[in-house]
């Protein structure tokens, strides 16, 4: 038997076993969700005729302290994307480390700062040793549900819009061949916004975009630094989060500008 052909970025649009894809595709995360709800909750994003869930996957909620790891109950991934799968729909994973997803120091656990001398998101040894740990917990759960294998998952996001961040020219790399070496095999992609996108790319992994409204000038800047690929976004969000305290964030119809540089 031959083996599965996954999710290829190979020209102007994807392919899935060699026929073209298009992916429709929505974000639900299992760890703000109460299990009990979790089938409904899919099913609904199902009737939006949405074909892909993308899912973040929180560090901090998965090893509270350092050695101690969770992946039971509400924080079992691996039910969550084999209820995915059973429901008809594929999976992007975004395993991160680092999450961002508007959640307490971006998923990353606490305990990291009792190291004075740490430095986040870099390939300091206190962190690339903690991520190391980490992942050789969480990676082998999903490497059996990946397309290849017969599961949901057809492509894995490197790390979180990166490029905002940029301390580190080696740290790319570094979370790409974390992944790779624990067994990852399907499509790899980042995700920053029009300004990350400059820096937050690695090697051999597909770009995709970020964004607040839909501009020509983001979907063509992602076009221009990945000839003949397909143009994804992967994130689409109107709004902005609120924190406790401050005054509701409401957008300008131009939307926000902002700008960066790479690697200060």
């Amino acid at each position: 038997m031959s083996e599965r052909q996954g999710l290829r970025a190979d020209s102007t649009h994807f392919t899935l076993d060699g026929a073209p894809f298009r992916i429709l595709g929505g974000s639900i995360h299992y760890f703000r969700v109460p299990r009990a709800y979790w089938r409904d909750r899919l099913l609904k994003l199902k009737a939006c005729g949405l074909n892909t869930l993308t899912t973040y996957v929180p560090w901090n909620l998965h090893e509270p302290e350092r050695g101690v790891y969770l992946f039971q109950e509400e924080l079992d991934l691996e039910a969550y994307i084999r209820l995915a799968g059973e429901l008809g729909l594929w999976v992007i994973l975004r395993p991160g480390p680092y999450i961002c997803a508007e959640w307490d120091l971006g998923g990353l656990p606490s305990w990291l700062l009792q190291d004075k001398k740490m430095k986040l998101r870099t390939t300091y040894s206190g962190f690339t040793s903690a991520v190391n740990s980490y992942f050789d917990k969480l990676i082998p759960r999903v490497t059996p549900l990946q397309y290849k294998n017969g599961g949901p998952i057809i492509a894995v996001q490197v790390e979180n819009e990166y490029g905002s961040y940029a301390k580190d020219e080696q740290y790319m790399s570094f979370i790409k061949e974390a992944l790779l070496s624990r067994g990852i095999s399907e499509l790899l992609l980042t995700s920053d916004n029009h300004d990350g996108m400059n820096c937050g790319g690695v090697d051999g992994v597909l770009q995709t975009v970020n964004l607040q409204k839909l501009t020509f000038g983001d979907v063509q800047h992602l076009a221009e630094l990945q000839p003949q690929k397909p143009l994804m976004v992967m994130e689409y969000w109107s709004g902005w989060f609120d924190v406790w305290g401050e005054p509701h964030h409401v957008f300008s119809a131009p939307g926000k500008e902002s700008s960066s540089s790479c690697f200060k």
